[in-house]
């Protein structure tokens, strides 16, 4: 499971991944970035090509995006992305004037679940 090693008997988790009965799965992917900047860890990621981009708002979401990747420039950069798994959904991020819960359906059909963690 994703988490950030302090040493090897301690993990400390971030929160994004909320379970672990369908198990996380992880790619190195292409994303092309809009511009410079970070592309935060959470968000949610369309595929076309091949290629992964941040989901528009009405897009299809096919990934989250598992860390912070920062482009220096519009272009391609490789992220990693989970295309499996559970996730608390106060932890996805969705474009600006779009919602991680209208994407819920179309994520649950790739395996891609959804819970909040309290």
């Amino acid at each position: 499971i994703m988490g950030n090693y302090i040493d090897e008997n301690t993990m400390e988790f971030d929160e994004l991944i909320a379970g672990t009965s369908v198990t996380p799965l992880l790619f190195n992917v292409t994303v092309t970035a809009a511009g410079a900047g970070t592309i935060e860890k959470g968000r949610l990621l369309s595929e076309s090509g091949g290629k992964f981009t941040e989901t528009p708002t009405a897009g299809v979401a096919a990934a989250i995006l598992a860390e912070d990747i920062v482009a220096t420039a519009a272009g391609d950069i490789t992220g990693t992305v989970y295309v499996r798994g559970i996730f608390n959904r106060e932890k996805l991020v969705a474009a600006a004037g779009d919602t991680v819960t209208a994407h819920e359906p179309e994520l649950r059909k790739i395996g891609i679940y959804m819970t909040s963690v309290k």
